[in-house]
């Protein structure tokens, strides 16, 4: 329970968007597919800094509960939909 409430996706890059889409705006958008509210979000942190989209992504949620229910859903969504992208737990 003391370690970070972090998330790190790998693979974002391949995340369905418009052409011009802010890549955070990639990342809320699979939030909504997977049935996850945007207010878990505290912050999105890469640190890939040179590609317009990055490749990886840390997403700093609220709580270590809301981070274990986003890591294991987002787990059975990328299982069922992408299986190109992966997630840990930090």
């Amino acid at each position: 329970m003391f370690e970070p409430h972090t998330i790190h996706l790998e693979g974002i890059d391949s995340l369905p968007g418009i052409d011009g889409q802010h890549w955070t705006s990639r990342i809320y958008t699979l939030f909504t597919h997977a049935n996850l509210p945007h207010t878990y979000i505290l912050s999105i942190n890469t640190s890939d800094t040179i590609n317009e989209t990055p490749n990886t992504a840390d997403i700093t949620l609220i709580t270590y509960r809301v981070k274990l229910h986003t890591y294991y859903t987002l787990l059975q969504y990328f299982t069922e939909h992408r299986k190109n992208i992966n997630v840990k737990k930090n």
